[in-house]
């Protein structure tokens, strides 16, 4: 446990040191606690989104994961952080496109992976 707790404060202090307050961020997998620790906003309803749990309900149908998408797509958050080790974000190709047009990879952290928005920055 220690060093799950030692990886979310590393990836929540990656986050803190990058961009203001007001960033919002998306997290694939069960981790709702990156959002309080890095005092980000979540950008989308669910704190979690775990496909391999099926969280939040339906998370594992194709449609559900279009529609997310769909979501990120329009209003996309700073940084998506892929902090599943099971199924990982870029084997579902709703989420993997997004992530090939809209992020690159900045950094990988005990295994987490945090892409941050290629946009130019205001």
């Amino acid at each position: 446990m220690w060093e799950k707790d030692q990886r979310n404060l590393d990836i929540a202090l990656h986050l803190k040191n990058r961009r203001s307050a007001g960033d919002r961020v998306f997290v694939w997998g069960s981790n709702p606690e990156l959002y309080f620790l890095a005092n980000r906003s979540m950008a989308t309803k669910w704190m979690d989104f775990d496909v391999a749990d099926d969280y939040p309900p339906r998370a594992a149908e194709r449609l559900i994961q279009a529609q997310t998408a769909e979501i990120l797509r329009e209003k996309p958050p700073r940084y998506v952080v892929d902090a599943q080790q099971a199924a990982r974000l870029e084997n579902f190709s709703h989420f993997r496109s997004l992530i090939e047009n809209c992020y690159y990879l900045e950094a990988q952290i005990a295994g987490a992976r945090l892409y941050r928005l290629r946009v130019a920055d205001p």
